[in-house]
């Protein structure tokens, strides 16, 4: 059995084992702790970043507002790689997002000219790249739409939801101030949604940590 951790990419899991292999040892693994920044905005990539485990989120950055202000976009979780990242690293061109770890994360970076060459032996590849943009560009879609049309105490909970689904588990660890951030709110404001929240039975809160209740 193949315990290769790239079985779960949704673009590579078409390869043979043999080519998975050598793969996960053309790349260097990195390890980041919760909040740690992965890739920052402005810069050039070298390397293809893919998650072989852990949940990350994903933010443009806006480098001419005072204070850089930063709007959510996705989460990835393991398998999966980041468009604009590809598009970036291919065309030589400098990044607009930065991508920080939701959880602990294993990430691989694997050097781009070892997967253009992948891409030149399998040109199916291409094919699944575009179902990569589609997917990324569904959840921008969907992620921009909450934040734009819902209320805010609807965001958060659907925020919570999510974010306890990609760790398929009812305990989210994150703090009020984080929450803020990816809302672009105020502490005290997502403190108080939290706390009608737990009234209504649906989370309850800890220290560093929120369940979610009855998640379906």
């Amino acid at each position: 059995m193949n315990n290769n951790p790239l079985k779960k990419s949704n673009f590579l899991n078409q390869l043979s084992n043999e080519e998975l292999d050598d793969i996960l040892k053309s790349g260097k693994i990195g390890y980041f702790k919760r909040n740690d920044v992965i890739l920052k905005e402005n810069t050039f990539l070298k390397t293809l970043p893919i998650i072989l485990s852990g949940v990350v989120r994903v933010f443009v950055v806006n480098q001419e507002d005072v204070g850089k202000r930063e709007v959510l976009l996705y989460y990835m979780k393991e398998g999966e790689t980041c468009s604009s990242s590809i598009a970036s690293g291919i065309f030589n061109d400098k990044i607009d997002i930065r991508v920080e770890a939701e959880t602990d994360c294993e990430i691989l970076f694997l050097p781009l000219y070892y997967f253009t060459q992948l891409l030149s032996k399998h040109p199916e590849l291409f094919e699944l790249l575009l179902q990569n943009y589609l997917q990324i560009f569904k959840k921008i879609v969907n992620t921009v739409s909450a934040l734009s049309f819902y209320p805010l105490e609807k965001q958060l909970y659907a925020l919570l939801i999510a974010k306890a689904k990609l760790r398929e588990s009812n305990i989210v660890e994150t703090t009020h101030e984080e929450l803020a951030r990816e809302l672009r709110s105020t502490r005290e404001v997502i403190t108080r949604i939290l706390n009608q929240l737990a009234d209504e039975k649906k989370i309850k809160i800890y220290r560093g940590k929120i369940e979610i209740l009855n998640l379906l």
